[in-house]
């Protein structure tokens, strides 16, 4: 069995390193012969060599038979005094777990401090207890396995079954601030799934997080309604491998006090598909502008999402954020919703007149979602709003300054709306100033089961039931299926299988009709023509819409310049997102 521990001697030197960072405090592992096989602080210059015979440690391992030991008082404690070091120890205070490996102790591992009783204070001497016992647990694992790996990363370093064990949160970070773990805190706290998150930025997760605040430090976030102190730590295990370890401990004096709410959905946005990190990529670049923005997506695209995200990573994140469905505000009511009037302004108007939903926003970020439904005699003073920044109530001569910042949002091509007199062309200009196209979910088919792994997570907790995943089948259905209504559906289709399904994976017979009626056994046969339009699109996309992409996919292509035009005039290819 020494043999064993000694060839591990690197796992257990990482994982020592690993978990000081986590607690703090300085660990150590020693085998049977007293030898140190791991140590961190001054003890890392220490591991190969002997622990003295007398002390503690010997004390543990060959005379008690107590599993655990606490030592309150190194080296004045009774089974001290026969250690050279009896009334001198270095040690400050320490705690040990017996390492039991097929019911015989092969070692110790302990917490210890060098530096004084403050540290040890962040914990209970029970919680480090059962600390470092399921740190002894997972040695034994790693023993037992029979191909152990030679050099073990930092994801199974920091194993679930340590981090679970805190009584806080614990994220872990790449050296690109991308999640490679978290614990079962995290999970339940803010309903995440620990398996959708792994990869994604922390920024699209914790918005308003900052990294850079130094290793003392900590900063106040809110998640939802609830307040935690963050505390951020910067580390290097080995020699190549950087992370960051956020913790989160409930800030329960916060929560206690009056704060300010905004109404959010506090959805996480998901998904690894290129053309969708390409388009996150372009809203985080533009969420810290202040310029006007029009999202441009297909009905169940998630364009309200989107919008609050640009909101909340934006300089107006503090201020109130304003939806505002121009659909649902009856035509004869729409210039009174928006721009309010003056008391006696028309028949109906009260007393005191009436102040609009962008005056109410001042300061803040208005989301117009389906901009198109405004009415033709309002566009003119929606005009006068994002050129001017004023606004002038009904019945008033007087125009009064506002600033906000205008996203505007539609599942419809406004250009085809200009070209048929329904929307004002020189409104159409001042919206489009940044124009993001969402892609459709048929068009991210690495998303469609990643979604729908991160809804069937939501909905088996909402509804109390055990369900794990798609079966196999469902998951080549999902794949195939057109989802035109893009995420929303897919959504409602988990909700809906979850509800009515009864095994540990959803089946077909659980799917909504229109997506069981819509899978055929055979499939539509491609034309050359469908094949030829796809390709060139596909090779378009890869090489950019501009005309310097176009002469380039023209040369991937092996065609001229001339017929790759003719050949977009011919099939009326647009760019993905362009919708007619």
């Amino acid at each position: 069995m020494l043999t064993t521990l000694q060839s591990m001697q690197q796992v257990f030197q990482q994982l020592a390193e690993a978990t000081s960072n986590l607690l703090n405090l300085d660990i150590e592992v020693i085998d049977t012969n007293l030898t140190r096989i791991a140590g961190t602080g001054i003890l890392k210059d220490t591991v190969g060599q002997k622990v003295t015979r007398k002390g503690m440690i010997a004390n543990l391992i060959n005379k008690t038979k107590e599993k655990r030991l606490v030592v309150n008082n190194p080296g004045e404690e009774p089974f001290c005094m026969n250690c050279s070091f009896y009334g001198n120890c270095l040690y400050k205070k320490a705690v040990y777990s017996s390492i039991i490996f097929e019911g015989e102790i092969i070692g110790v591992i302990g917490v210890v401090t060098f530096e004084g009783d403050n540290n040890f204070l962040q914990h209970t001497t029970n919680d480090l207890l059962m600390f470092i016992e399921e740190i002894g647990k997972l040695i034994c694992a790693k023993i037992a396995e029979s191909n152990v790996k030679q050099h073990i990363s930092y994801y199974d370093i920091i194993h679930n079954s340590i981090i679970n064990e805190l009584d806080m949160g614990v994220i872990l970070l790449d050296k690109e601030e991308k999640i490679i773990n978290l614990n079962e805190f995290i999970e339940n706290r803010l309903n995440l799934n620990r398996s959708i998150m792994i990869g994604q930025f922390i920024f699209d997760v914790l918005p308003r997080i900052n990294l850079e605040t130094r290793n003392n430090d900590y900063q106040k976030i809110t998640i939802g309604h609830s307040h935690y102190l963050c505390h951020i730590k910067k580390v290097c295990i080995g020699k190549n491998v950087e992370s960051t370890i956020i913790n989160l401990l409930e800030d329960h004096q916060s929560s206690r006090e009056n704060y300010r709410r905004v109404s959010t959905k506090n959805h996480a946005i998901i998904g690894k598909d290129r053309k969708f990190t390409v388009f996150m990529d372009r809203v985080r670049q533009v969420a810290a502008t202040e310029s006007t923005v029009l999202l441009v997506g297909e009905t169940g695209t998630g364009k309200e999402l989107f919008s609050e995200y640009i909101y909340k990573n934006s300089l107006r994140r503090n201020n109130n954020f304003t939806v505002i469905n121009c659909s649902a505000i009856p035509e004869g009511l729409v210039e009174s919703e928006l721009f309010g009037y003056e008391k006696g302004a028309f028949t109906g108007a009260t007393s005191t007149g009436k102040d609009g939903k962008f005056f109410a926003a001042n300061k803040g970020t208005v989301f117009l979602d389906e901009i198109e439904a405004i009415p033709l005699h309002v566009q003119p003073k929606l005009l006068r709003v994002l050129e001017n920044r004023t606004i002038e109530k009904i019945g008033s001569i007087k125009e009064n300054p506002i600033d906000i910042r205008v996203i505007a949002a539609t599942n419809v091509d406004l250009k085809s709306l200009v070209e048929k007199g329904k929307f004002r062309e020189d409104l159409f200009h001042r919206l489009n100033v940044i124009t993001l196209f969402i892609p459709p979910l048929r068009e991210r088919k690495e998303d469609i089961l990643l979604l729908s792994q991160y809804f069937i997570s939501m909905y088996a907790n909402k509804l109390s039931k055990k369900i794990i995943d798609l079966d196999n089948e469902v998951k080549d259905i999902f794949v195939q299926y057109e989802w035109k209504g893009n995420v929303r559906e897919l959504k409602n289709a988990i909700e809906y299988a979850v509800s009515i399904e009864y095994t540990e994976y959803i089946t077909r017979q659980s799917l909504p009709y229109q997506i069981n009626l819509n899978e055929e056994p055979a499939k539509k046969i491609k034309t050359m023509a469908d094949i030829e339009k796809e390709h060139i699109i596909k090779v378009l996309n890869h090489f950019g819409w501009s005309d310097e992409g176009k002469i380039l996919a023209a040369n991937s292509l092996g065609i001229s310049r001339s017929t790759i035009y003719r050949k977009i005039k011919e099939y009326k290819i647009k760019p993905v997102g362009y919708y007619s």
